[in-house]
Parts: C-alpha cells; structure tokens; sequence
C-alpha cells in the first residue's frame, strides 16, 4: 500500500506570509525561479508518496537573492538536499556556497516562533509564519551571537534582527528578543559573514548598532570605524569579481590574470601595419568587451573596416568590441579559432594595446561619479563623491577599520561592502 502525503496550501490570511503558490500557478508558468521548481517538486513527489520537503536561505551573505531547494527523507532516516526540476536527490545543491541561515518550511504550527511571539508589533516578511523553522545545524556550524541594540528615543520594539547585504541593502535572515538589559542573542549564525543589527520600524528597517564580522573560528569582531586615524585607500572596483579570464591578444601574450579589468599589451612588432586582429583562444567565442590601439598616449581612431571570421549575422556583435561600451561584447559563432580585428585602410604604428574582457562593468570607469560611505553606528556616512579621472579612485583621511561601500551614481546596480586589508578591498 502507498501512502499519499497530503499538502496543505496555507492561506495569506490576516496578514500571514504565503509560502506556497497554488499547484494550478506552477502548472501553468512556462518558467520561474528556485521557490517555483523546489515547490512544484514538493507537490510531485509527496503526491507519488515520496517524503520531499522544502528548505530555504532568506539571502545569500556574498550577493543578491536568496535560495529554495527541496530535501529528502529516506528509508534511513537521513535527509538529502537536490533542486526539484534540476537534479537527483543526492547531486549536491550548492555545496560550496557559504549560508548565513537555513528553514524548512513546515505543515505543523512552530511553538516559540516569532509569529507567535510578535502581538502588535510588525515584523518582516520573512518572519510572518508560524510554518519556519530553524535547521541551520543541518548545514553548517553555526555561531551565537550577543550583540548590544541601540533603540531610538521613545522605540520600544521587542525584537531586533540580524541583516546581511544583497548588493543593494541589508536584508534580514534572524531575530532575537531583546531582553532588559538591552542585549539580543541570535542563534546558530554562519561564519566568514557580515552581519548588521537592525530593527523592524513603520515597514523598514535602521540600523541598531555597528556591523560586526562572525570570523571562521566563531568569533565576533564589531567593524567600528576609528575616526581617530585615517588612511589612504585606492579603490578599483565596487564589485567582487566571481569569474577567471584568461586572454591572448594578437600582439602578444597576456600572462596575468586581468579580473575583468582594463589591461594593457605592449606590441613587440617595431612597424606599422595595416590589419590589426585579437585571436582567442580556444572555447571562450571570442569574448571581449572593448579593444583600443594606441600610438604613444593617442588612441588611433577606428575609421577602417572591423573584419571577423566568426560573426552573428545580422546583430551586430562585431562593432561591440569597439563601441566604448563595457557592457557590450562581441561574441563569436564559433566557441574555437574566432578571431576580431580592424583594417585600418593604412599602415599604422601601434605601440600597445587596452582591452577589457566580458565583464560585469563594476571597475572604477573614468568620467563616472562615485560616492564613498562607511558604516557607523547610526548607519552609513559618505566621505564624498569624485568623479573617476582614471581606472581607480583615491579616497584619503578615511576613518581605519571600519566596513565600507562603493555607490556608482552614473550607473549600474551592483555594489558589496568590503573591508580595507594591507591595501586591498576585502569583499563581504
């Protein structure tokens, strides 16, 4: 005999979260995203009489969005995480990403939640269940952590909360109860994360005390910033780079890694040439966003004809590599063999060459204004604008040690905070 599990669909009822969408939705959707596949996967499998729940991140602590994936239990009792709609239990579902949280969502009513808990008193989405419970221990060691919450005059929030940042802002993955004595302990919290204590005020969230980085080993060390010292800092980006690129330009051979970076290649040809080509190696399509030849400190104008033996008909692709355009990259047809270049009509002298690989178009770009803040006990402060002359910018009499973000106010979207390290930005 099988047994069928049934599903229960809750309701969004006075005020309560939803965390499922109806099985007729999924049905019908042609694609979606993590929570889609993972709960299509829960009404699947638990119709055939599989014991398939659903575990989730709220955010991810290194980068934007959070994450839904399903686990199974079997005969034996262990409970194996997959991603409905992509894998087999039992293929690893982002082993390697570091979590700053994990809940189930559940069919039995949590005792002690803060749903249970909160009264009157507004609490965030996230929260606004009482069918979540923690199971951070089944995926990682966790650290607790008692941090002091500093309330505005006249708040009186019971809850405070622990916040991680999404690229854009600080998106809370825990809460605690603040007790009398003004202190708050949050549970099992991962490691090698930046954390923010925030309270929940009018459907927003401020700032209730400095940030502070839960290390490997589990200690905790607050990034207060000290005005009392200042330091120079040379930034080059605003964004962590995640990808390795490796290029080869027809002049030469790059040898260091360029991190989606402008870099530069000095020609060894001593006479001038007419067809001037980048050849790339093989399985990359000829990625590349921007490629510029120089003569001296003089970008040599591109008034000749780009030539390619591997073009997307009809798009366009091949003028990409040369329209200014970070963002923008030519692609080839062929992933091997693709070559880009230019006849210039003439002979020219080319002394060396910039290119940019395919990038996320997070480096520091001339003529850009950019903004830089640290975080304080009130919430950030900016220590100015400037607008980028070259490909870094230079702040000085910038308080040490504290926790920092770089704000592109020409464009994009994407922006971390990051320590300051021996001259390096160290990214959370």
């Amino acid at each position: 005999m099988i047994l069928l599990l049934s599903f229960f669909c809750l309701p969004a009822g006075q005020g309560m979260t939803r965390l499922y969408r109806p099985a007729s939705f999924l049905e019908n959707i042609k694609m979606g995203n993590c929570k889609d596949y993972a709960q299509y996967a829960v009404y699947v499998m638990r119709a055939c009489g599989i014991p398939v729940c659903m575990d989730y991140t709220p955010q991810w602590p290194f980068r934007s969005h959070g994450h839904n994936w399903n686990v199974l239990l079997d005969n034996s009792g262990k409970e194996i995480p997959f991603m409905g709609g992509e894998s087999n239990p039992g293929y690893p579902n982002k082993p390697d990403y570091k979590m700053a949280k994990a809940f189930r969502t559940t069919y039995a009513y949590q005792k002690g939640c803060l749903f249970e808990k909160k009264g009157e008193e507004q609490i965030p989405a996230t929260f606004n269940t009482p069918f979540i419970k923690d199971v951070s221990h089944r995926y990682f060691e966790g650290s607790d952590i008692t941090l002091r919450i500093n309330r505005p005059e006249n708040n009186h929030s019971r809850f405070a909360y622990l916040a991680v940042f999404n690229n854009r802002g600080w998106i809370p993955v825990h809460w605690a109860e603040i007790q009398r004595n003004g202190y708050a302990q949050f549970t099992a919290m991962g490691r090698d994360i930046v954390y923010l204590p925030v309270l929940y005020v009018n459907g927003a969230l401020i700032p209730a005390g400095s940030s502070s980085l839960v290390a490997l080993d589990g200690t905790c060390k607050p990034l207060i910033a000290d005005k009392t010292q200042s330091q120079r800092l040379v930034l080059r980006r605003k964004f962590p780079v995640f990808p390795d690129f490796r290029k080869v330009a027809s002049a030469g051979v790059v040898t260091r890694n360029p991190q989606m970076c402008y870099d530069t290649v000095t020609t060894n040809i001593s006479r001038p040439y007419r067809y001037w080509r980048y050849v790339s190696p093989g399985n990359s399509y000829g990625n590349v966003a921007e490629i510029a030849f120089y003569a001296g400190n003089t970008k040599i104008e591109l008034d000749g004809k780009i030539l390619t033996n591997s073009s997307h008909q009809g798009n366009n692709h091949e003028a990409n590599a040369f329209d200014g355009d970070g963002l923008t990259f030519y692609d080839a047809a062929n992933a091997s063999g693709s070559w880009i270049g230019v006849d210039f009509g003439r002979a020219v002298q080319v002394d060396h060459i910039r290119y940019l690989p395919r990038n996320d178009d997070n480096n520091i770009t001339p003529g850009n204004e950019y903004e830089l803040f640290f975080y304080d006990t009130g919430g950030r402060t900016s220590l100015g604008r400037i607008v980028a002359q070259a490909d870094s910018l230079v702040y000085t009499h910038v308080p040490v040690g504290g926790l920092y973000l770089l704000k592109n106010h020409t464009r994009g979207q994407e922006e971390r905070i990051f320590t300051y390290e021996n001259g390096k930005q160290i990214w959370w």
